[in-house]
């Protein structure tokens, strides 16, 4: 029995830059309820920001060991199957008693390895992986423009959107993350079969968002949530839904009409840079977009 029977993930895997966070915002804000007041059920983060945000600040043996993981992964490497686990088992108890309305997490950069999906199956009532192919040439290219947008907001802006170790992003780094990706997240994709919702980079961002969705509620037939998922593919099929705003505002960054916010999500914020304003941190405890 999961340690948290009531909870379910969707948890995004695969290469950099293959678009696994930019994924999991939209359908974080496809499910946003009507009315703010409403109980908060979607949790949305990335394993980075459970680790190097929230975790290193622990006062206890588990954040001393997180904190030991911080020179290599600035080198590339990622955290060890046990850290990583142990930080999100930990994570969870926490949010669980912060947020106890908390149902449904949305999990960007774990599982990572099988060892690691193994433990999401024991921690979840039911866990949805799911991963988006991409080349190498594609993941590169993909992470060096994210690391050139971080560098110029935090140039502007004093902050960025993301959490990074790297301070600057090498073909060292880069060669590391893909050869870890070749000896563990390969091999767990190819193991997980179809159990894993596959999708291609190379299909347009809001084809890919919706066949996502088409596949996930294949897999949620008896989840208390699936009509949840329902209408977060109803509200994307439908064209005037404020998320084609969003998507549009991604694919388009330096389309003039775009009015970008500090109160816009920051899959969007990710890609505009406002130069009259500072970017309004998130509380890892209290940022339900």
């Amino acid at each position: 029995m999961p340690v948290h029977d009531t909870i379910e993930a969707v948890v995004a895997t695969g290469v950099g830059g293959n678009g696994k966070s930019t994924l999991l915002d939209l359908f974080e804000l496809l499910m946003k309820p009507k009315f703010k007041a409403s109980p908060r059920v979607v949790i949305r983060f990335d394993m980075s920001q459970i680790l190097f945000k929230w975790g290193v600040n622990l006062k206890s043996p588990l954040g001393a060991r997180i904190r030991k993981c911080l020179p290599p992964s600035a080198l590339g490497y990622y955290a060890p199957d046990d850290v990583t686990m142990e930080t999100l088992r930990v994570w969870l108890a926490e949010i669980r008693q912060s947020i106890p309305t908390a149902r449904i997490f949305l999990l960007g950069g774990v599982p990572r390895t099988w060892p690691q999906w193994e433990e999401v199956l024991t921690i979840f009532s039911r866990a949805y992986p799911v991963n988006i192919d991409a080349s190498r040439q594609q993941s590169d290219d993909s992470m060096f423009k994210r690391h050139k947008e971080r560098q110029k907001q935090l140039m502007v802006q004093g902050a960025t959107s993301e959490v990074r170790v790297e301070k600057e992003l090498t073909p060292e780094i880069l060669n590391r993350r893909w050869d870890q990706c070749v000896t563990g997240t390969f091999p767990m994709l190819k193991q997980m079969g179809t159990q894993c919702i596959h999708l291609s980079r190379e299909v347009e961002l809001t084809e890919r968002l919706d066949m996502f969705l088409v596949e996930l509620l294949k897999r949620a037939q008896g989840s208390p949530w699936k009509d949840i998922f329902q209408t977060a593919l109803n509200r994307l099929r439908t064209p005037t839904h404020p998320i084609h705003r969003e998507i549009h505002k991604i694919l388009h960054p330096d389309d003039p009409m775009n009015v970008v916010t500090q109160d816009d999500p920051p899959v969007v914020r990710r890609y505009h840079f406002d130069t009259s304003r500072r970017p309004v941190g998130d509380s890892m405890l209290a940022s339900n977009r």
